[in-house]
């Protein structure tokens, strides 16, 4: 076994060993530090994506709560102006019926007013025919027979001038 201590393939092996120990030691340390590092990257890494993800889901919640506002706030607004649309129909609506009133109001009178006219007018004509049949009446006093034609035209000519003021 002495000899073997004298071999130098012997110290060349166990140089070897020693070499290879030590550089498995100082790799090691460097191999761990190097993977250390990684691991500390990936959690931290890990931890951004899942403060990423609650910012994700607070963005998301917050953007439902608003799209439910949003909902809730249209439903209101068209509520609001369909409200207002009937109040100002049924606005309109009084204002059609006071203006029809009005204007039967108006008619009425006008027609009264129509219908005084009329009467006027035939009484008129019924004085001027009365005036003129008396006229030819004092004329033709002395023809009976004549006065007897002028009142027989007199009752044909009251009708006929009726009849023709109320075309007018």
């Amino acid at each position: 076994m002495i000899e073997l201590f004298h071999d130098s393939s012997f110290w060349v092996l166990i140089a070897f060993i020693i070499f290879v120990i030590l550089v498995i030691v100082k790799a090691s340390s460097k191999i761990g530090n190097i993977l250390e590092g990684k691991a500390i990257i990936i959690k931290n890494k890990i931890k951004e994506s899942e403060g990423t993800l609650k910012e994700a889901q607070d963005l998301l919640k917050k953007s439902q709560i608003a799209l439910k506002n949003y909902k809730d706030n249209s439903k209101n607004l068209i509520s609001m102006e369909k409200q207002k649309a009937i109040e100002k129909t049924k606005d309109r609506i009084k204002n059609i019926e006071l203006d029809i009133e009005r204007k039967e109001k108006s008619l009425e009178k006008e027609i009264e007013y129509l219908r005084q006219n009329i009467i006027t007018s035939i009484r008129k004509q019924i004085i001027d025919i009365t005036i003129n049949s008396t006229q030819n009446l004092i004329s033709n006093n002395n023809n009976a027979k004549a006065s007897d034609q002028l009142f027989k035209e007199f009752l044909t000519e009251v009708p006929n001038t009726i009849s023709s003021n109320s075309v007018k």
